[in-house]
């Protein structure tokens, strides 16, 4: 549903993708966006060739379904809850 494209000096420069089994895309652009700001940058959307991604969970779940988990975990990580439990509760596994 979406992807994040930097140049591979960049994302280094930023400590790379944390190796996280959730939330890794949200912490990267984060990262992303402090670094940024302390530099007076701003982040830019590039146009270009579509990402391709699958719509499963999307259809599966319906759209407003699958927005509500996505706020909901986002939120829950903001609150502090580790990645680990976030990835039971998103893919359901126990």
């Amino acid at each position: 549903d979406q992807a994040i494209a930097v140049r591979k000096s960049m994302a280094a420069t930023l400590g790379g993708v944390p190796s996280l089994p959730l939330m890794e895309d949200f912490v990267f652009v984060c990262t992303a966006r402090r670094y940024a700001l302390r530099r007076g940058l701003w982040l830019r959307v590039v146009e270009g060739e579509p990402a391709r991604c699958s719509p499963r969970r999307w259809l599966q779940l319906q759209v407003w379904r699958t927005t509500v988990l996505n706020w909901s975990i986002c939120f829950a990580y903001m609150c502090g809850v580790g990645p680990r439990t976030l990835a039971r509760w998103y893919y359901g596994k126990r």
